[in-house]
């Protein structure tokens, strides 16, 4: 299970701890690669540096935002993370939800060089467009609101784009306006 956060700051990460304790009770093993906290729900897993967040992000110095910003493109801690749990537990399948601005595409496409299978759950428009709210198909965020923002959700829009996308196996939407887009 890959997903920002193992603790609950919104919907797509209630919906994954649900997820992990529906499976573990049909008797399946789950391990999670999320960021790390001491409010995490989850313990079974991979958790790396955490760089920024919806509450976090205004206060970061210019080092820490570019630090984020790289890491929303390639986070090597995730990728290192991935590489392990690749390694150390040899998994039947990936299952994604929520990877940026936190693990980037890099679980993803480690996943795949290791010919993992990836299951996307799509939980907004993050796949449609560079905005998560615009179910549109724009490549620009125009509904953050800084410019810096706008740019490294586009950015990250090229990247789930050109290198996300093409390795999923298969999609799960959460509602179906989105699995129309």
């Amino acid at each position: 299970m890959v997903n920002n956060f193992a603790r609950i700051t919104g919907g797509a990460d209630l919906h994954c701890l649900e997820l992990s304790e529906g499976l573990r009770e049909r008797g399946h093993e789950v391990r999670w690669l999320a960021t790390r906290s001491d409010q995490n729900l989850e313990t079974s897993g991979e958790f790396v540096p955490h760089a920024v967040d919806a509450q976090s992000r205004d206060r970061l110095t210019a080092k820490e935002r570019l630090t984020a910003a790289r890491w929303a493109i390639w986070n090597p801690h995730a990728a290192a993370a991935m590489d392990h749990l690749m390694r150390a537990y040899r998994p039947d399948v990936v299952h994604v939800h929520k990877a940026y601005v936190q693990l980037s595409v890099a679980p993803v496409v480690i996943a795949a060089r290791h010919g993992v299978p990836v299951i996307q759950t799509a939980h907004d428009f993050e796949f449609v467009s560079a905005s998560t709210v615009d179910s549109g198909g724009g490549l620009w965020d125009r509904t953050e609101s800084r410019l810096s923002y706008r740019a490294l959700n586009s950015a990250t829009m090229l990247v789930r784009r050109s290198v996300h996308k093409p390795r999923v196996s298969r999609w799960i939407a959460v509602f179906r306006d989105l699995a129309q887009s």
